[in-house]
């Protein structure tokens, strides 16, 4: 209870000290208790429905005919959360590319993207490939994304991910796009390395790994990644950051600096492309576990407007 040492309320949510105080003060105390408890609940894991090759009807009559209790996420019709999923992954339809693993929260990071047919996209930090897949799915194998990682080992994964799932339409390249120069476009993902405060829940051993200094040193590296990327953008164009943190010093407070020293650059509201119950009040993407019911992010919509 409130009264309780918040050292006592540490040791009894096992969260460490200084992330806890960090929360209430930077969202509240209820929120902050809240968002622990959700950190130690049993992760809740969603599938997406590669609709290249297979259907959520037929995602439905399969777990009816196998028993298996879903949900369905109600903003976009590809995600369902499965009750027992040991057995899906190691599931035909898991190994033919029917279906991923992937987060809500992910899929409405692609939403603010909002892939068209026959686009050219990048995806600048686009390794283990959940993002750059969804997007290849969305554009039905048209147009051509560049996928892009700095790490090697990351993109054999990426590699492995596309050709389980069929997609044809990404090409693959070792850069990191703080020394390495990219193709001009008119749309950019930058899904930037972070603390992953929002992922709590399926990485317990995040807690224990993170600093205050490591936030900070995120913000740099985040602001790095979000300066190079502005270089690469066409008149008109868009660049999309996103993040799986709850902190502020990587969501909003790298924005606030950017915006300043790019006047050209300006918010397209996340209200035209996803539901409004996830937009704060600065026109960004923030989701809160406790709140959403799905991983914590955000990501935010940043036209050119040479």
């Amino acid at each position: 209870d409130k009264c309780s040492p918040i050292s006592v309320i540490s040791d009894y949510l096992s969260h460490p000290q200084w992330l806890l105080e960090k929360w209430i003060k930077d969202q509240n105390y209820k929120k902050a208790i809240a968002l622990a408890n959700w950190n130690n609940e049993s992760p809740i894991l969603w599938f997406r429905v590669n609709k290249l090759i297979y259907t959520g009807a037929k995602l439905k009559k399969y777990l009816k005919e196998k028993d298996k209790k879903y949900k369905e996420f109600k903003y976009i019709p590809e995600f369902f959360q499965i009750f027992q999923h040991q057995k899906i992954i190691k599931s035909n339809i898991f190994k033919e590319g029917k279906i991923s693993v992937q987060d809500p929260s992910a899929g409405l990071v692609v939403l603010l993207v909002d892939p068209q047919k026959e686009e050219n996209i990048i995806d600048t930090c686009a390794a283990p490939g959940g993002k750059s897949s969804f997007m290849a799915e969305r554009m039905f194998n048209t147009g051509s994304i560049l996928s892009l990682d700095s790490n090697k080992n990351r993109l054999e994964r990426l590699k492995s991910t596309i050709s389980r799932l069929m997609i044809t339409n990404i090409e693959i390249n070792l850069i990191d796009i703080t020394n390495d120069k990219v193709p001009m476009t008119d749309k950019m993902l930058i899904d930037v390395p972070c603390s992953g405060t929002g992922v709590m829940s399926k990485r317990a051993d995040i807690r224990w790994r993170r600093s205050i200094s490591d936030i900070l040193e995120m913000h740099l590296l985040q602001r790095k990644l979000l300066w190079s990327a502005s270089n690469y953008i066409n008149p008109g164009g868009v660049i999309i950051y996103s993040t799986c943190s709850v902190e502020p010093e990587e969501n909003n407070m790298v924005i606030d600096a950017f915006l300043k020293s790019h006047p050209n650059y300006s918010i397209d509201s996340a209200k035209n492309y996803i539901p409004e119950k996830y937009v704060d009040k600065q026109g960004a993407m923030f989701l809160y576990p406790p709140d959403h019911n799905i991983d914590g992010g955000y990501a935010v919509r940043l036209r050119n407007n040479e």
